[in-house]
């Protein structure tokens, strides 16, 4: 691992990587001008235009024009905000607003954001404190990114934070939940607050619930379900629809058409968003008078030089996962069925039978993963649905291997399944050994 300095330059083989400090919701993000031989390559990753950011320095416009008097081939860029027409705005606007409507609530305040969002969690803190509440932290991944940011110099003026155990003890009125969650995630903090899986907290009548977050595509049928949950509980729920308490980090299009006249690429390249984002940044790029576009999908090649800029070809792109000396996908059939085995154990049974498909002895069941408590019992059942399912098949069906091995392995499953109350049976394997009569 190399650490680069802020502004800094790296030497990769034939390229040469400089790092230009943008803004975004996270501290020090940064573009990379690539130069090579054939053309130089802007890639912007996550950013915004903040003329008033609270965590790290404002982009520096003069730079941003020398690189493009400097020029640039192409310009890879950040569609998530494309069809927003305005300027994402500022985070000082939403602390504006957070710390007025802390100051109106009497009750318990939580708040759900993105962990990685340091500029608002630091928003956050600072609109307690001027309301007089405490701030009490609650979810793993926000403990690590605020204890990272403070020892990186971020979050300097940082108010001391209280445990969850005890900040039941504050008044209602006195005290400011941080959560992660703002997607519903089922194991997040807000979702297992409201699911009475925190011992520390509760969410009563006349508690406020704030989403400092957007709904990320996907995740609507979630986070409505978890705002049901909330609102049943008695809470309030306010959403950047009803106040202004979330900014995104992401370039609308008044930001996008300044990077543009900034960087004067040839090549406009639209990356992150779904793909109606990146075909609406092509079209806007085009209107902005970009020469050519070119809208890359997961696992495209793309030729920016010699010649016209266009796709040459694709390749399997996707999460892989290292098994032993093999790189495998990531949803490959032998990681989908050890996730299977990890939730809900297997069985293998062993059947031995004659000719017609008669029974020589009782099945053998090796039971894995599965409780061990009431074992015996548990292995009666299973044995007991298997006899039962197999003398419902015909004389012929108990003959073909297949058929004896399906109706097995099914009622196998959904006994298990009954006798241990989970939604889906164990991992099931049958074999079968035929003793022909002489």
């Amino acid at each position: 691992m190399i650490e680069v300095p802020l502004e800094g330059r790296v030497e990769v083989g034939p390229f040469t990587v400089d790092f230009l400090s943008l803004t975004h919701s996270i501290p020090e993000p940064n573009a990379v001008r690539i130069t090579t031989k054939a053309g130089t390559i802007f890639h912007t990753g996550d950013w915004k235009l903040d003329p008033d950011p609270l965590v790290g320095a404002k982009t520096d416009a003069a730079r941003m024009r020398q690189v493009g008097d400097e020029g640039i081939l192409a310009l890879v860029c950040d569609s998530t905000n494309v069809f927003n027409t305005t300027a994402s705005g500022s985070e000082s606007k939403v602390r504006e607003n957070i710390t007025r409507i802390l100051s109106e609530k009497k009750g318990k305040v939580y708040c759900a954001t993105f962990s990685s969002n340091v500029a608002r969690v630091d928003t956050l803190a600072q609109a307690a404190r001027q309301n007089g509440r405490e701030i009490c932290l609650v979810g793993r991944s926000l403990k690590r990114n605020v204890a990272a940011a403070r020892e990186a110099g971020y979050l300097k003026d940082f108010p001391n934070m209280v445990h969850e155990r005890d900040a039941g003890y504050l008044p209602n009125e006195k005290i400011l939940y941080i959560c992660t969650g703002c997607q519903g995630e089922a194991r997040a903090a807000l979702m297992r607050i409201a699911e009475g899986n925190n011992r520390d907290l509760v969410i009563s009548r006349g508690d406020t619930v704030i989403f400092s977050s957007k709904i990320i595509p996907g995740n609507e049928i979630t986070i409505g379900r978890l705002h049901n949950m909330l609102v049943d509980m008695g809470a309030e729920v306010i959403t950047e629809k009803d106040a202004f308490v979330h900014v995104s980090g992401h370039p609308g299009q008044s930001e996008l058409k300044q990077m543009y006249d900034w960087i004067r690429p040839d090549i406009l390249v639209p990356v992150h968003g779904e793909l109606r984002h990146m075909q609406k940044q092509a079209e806007f790029g085009r209107a902005s008078g970009i020469r050519e576009t070119i809208v890359p999908r997961n696992g495209t090649l793309i030729r920016l030089a010699p010649g016209p800029a266009q796709i040459v070809e694709y390749t399997d792109v996707g999460r892989f996962a290292l098994d032993g000396h093999f790189l495998i996908p990531a949803e490959d059939q032998a990681i989908v069925t050890r996730r299977r085995i990890l939730y809900n154990g297997a069985l293998v049974i062993a059947l031995t039978v004659d000719g017609s498909g008669e029974f020589l002895a009782a099945p053998k069941i090796i039971n894995l993963g599965n409780p061990e408590a009431g074992i015996d019992n548990f292995e009666t059942v299973i044995i007991e649905a298997i006899f039962t399912a197999v003398r419902k098949l015909t004389t012929k069906q108990r003959t073909e291997d297949n058929r004896l091995g399906e109706a097995t392995r099914a009622a196998a499953r959904k006994a298990a399944k009954v006798y241990t109350g989970k939604e889906t049976g164990p991992v099931t394997t049958v074999t079968i050994t035929r003793i022909e009569e002489n």
